[in-house]
């Protein structure tokens, strides 16, 4: 490969390198920043160091003519932790509709029978030992021990 078309190359790399860390890669230096200025711990503080000391080295080596560039691997890295955080998001969403679902099938009273007649009372009214009266068709609203 002549020498001119591979620094332009080289150049292009650079540039679109440094706008994938720039744009998508946006994300970590941010949630990096934030991190650290909360004194908290964050897995994006090394995966943003990552991408600093990748950027910087490419940026050496481009400037210098020399070497490994690493635009295309930190670009990948951006991409798939990207994928990563989409799939993630994606699961966390249907395990709240889940759960959503299930108290959404939860009943919010019971009939509790005291003194020979049932009473409704709110669930978080009924303790273990009552006799709750669940009529047919109806969602049982507690765990329990079947008497008829």
């Amino acid at each position: 490969m002549d020498a001119g078309i591979r620094t332009m190359l080289t150049w292009v790399g650079w540039g679109v390198g440094m706008a994938s860390l720039a744009w998508p890669g946006r994300f970590y230096f941010v949630a990096s920043y934030k991190a650290i200025r909360s004194r908290t711990v964050s897995l994006h503080v090394p995966i943003t160091l990552a991408l600093v000391v990748g950027a910087i080295a490419g940026t050496a080596n481009v400037v210098l003519g020399r070497g490994d560039i690493y635009f295309d691997s930190l670009s990948m890295l951006v991409l798939l932790l990207l994928v990563g955080r989409f799939i993630q998001h994606r699961q966390q969403r249907r395990a709240e509709s889940s759960v959503e679902l299930l108290f959404a099938l939860t009943p919010q009273t019971a009939r509790v029978v005291r003194d020979g007649e049932a009473h409704e009372v709110a669930i978080e009214s009924v303790h273990s030992g009552d006799l709750v009266e669940v009529r047919s068709g109806e969602l049982l609203p507690a765990d329990g021990i079947v008497e008829t």
